[in-house]
């Protein structure tokens, strides 16, 4: 399986990485799919290596939008935003 880690590495399905630096504030689609889609929101930050010599200003992954349609139609949307609780917000389910 893929994913996302650090400020942030993309690990692909079959083995393959990348770095990834994207724009302060930028929001970037990371998959789209038929009836999916996830994208991402990029905050640039300054920090140092663990050993304190290097000062690296790269950018991290703050926030994930999830866009999803169900079976039935429905369109239900997902916010996390870890720094900002509660999260997830959830829109597009019964009674909300």
């Amino acid at each position: 399986p893929g994913g996302l880690t650090g400020d942030p590495h993309l690990h692909f399905a079959h083995g393959g990485e990348a770095d990834f630096r994207g724009e302060d504030g930028g929001i970037y689609a990371m998959l789209h799919h038929s009836g999916l889609a996830v994208n991402v929101l990029f905050e640039a930050c300054a920090f140092f290596l663990s050993d304190l010599t290097l000062k690296v200003r790269g950018t991290f992954v703050t926030d994930i939008f999830v866009k999803a349609v169900t079976e039935s139609g429905r369109i239900v949307r997902i916010e996390f935003t870890p720094n900002m609780p509660p999260t997830p917000l959830v829109h597009g389910l019964e009674g909300g």
